[in-house]
């Protein structure tokens, strides 16, 4: 029974709404998402057609439109405090940064956290890819399309001090993908 659940579209849909919502949770953001697929056999994510609205005017472009992201995740990783993907890949994203004189940015504001503690956490991807991308910075575009290899962070954060320590380092390859 369990199999059967895991591969109907009622599966899907609540697997849907779970991204979004710890998508907005965790980025105050408000979030819509097209399309969620998944393979548990293959062990890859699907994601098509999501979209990020900051502080930015409604009628505007949204902060973030990213219309594919593929993700590959060593699923037995999830046990332990590390995400472990073999691939990330993010085809034709789009962000739009306002910037006002005061920089104040279109950045929303996550929500305050439940009960305030410590934590660390691992980030290793093997391939992460950003392809065909452009970033807008107050309508200045700049084109953004690398490929980097063997990506790994560290996340420490202490609630004492408020302070969050990121450690990123990748041992392969930095390459920069020209645009035509």
């Amino acid at each position: 029974g369990l199999v059967i659940y895991i591969n109907s579209p009622g599966f899907d849909r609540q697997a849907r709404n779970y991204v979004i919502q710890q998508i907005e949770k965790q980025t105050g953001a408000s979030a819509t998402l097209d399309e969620f697929n998944w393979s548990l056999r293959r062990q890859r994510v699907h994601l098509g057609g999501l979209v990020l609205r900051g502080l930015e005017p409604r009628d505007g472009p949204p902060l973030a439109s990213l219309p594919s992201i593929d993700v590959g995740i060593n699923f037995r990783s999830l046990y332990q405090k590390k995400i472990d993907l073999f691939e990330l890949t993010l085809t034709k994203p789009e962000f739009h940064i306002i910037m006002d004189e005061q920089g104040k940015t279109n950045f929303p504001t996550p929500p305050e956290p439940g009960p305030r503690g410590s934590f660390d956490f691992e980030v290793a991807i093997d391939n992460f890819r950003l392809l065909d991308g452009a970033a807008f910075l107050n309508e200045r575009q700049i084109n953004v399309d690398f490929v980097l290899a063997n990506l790994a962070s560290e996340l420490s954060y202490r609630s004492t001090t408020n302070v969050l320590k990121s450690h990123l380092r990748f041992d392969g390859q930095y390459v920069r993908q020209d645009n035509p």
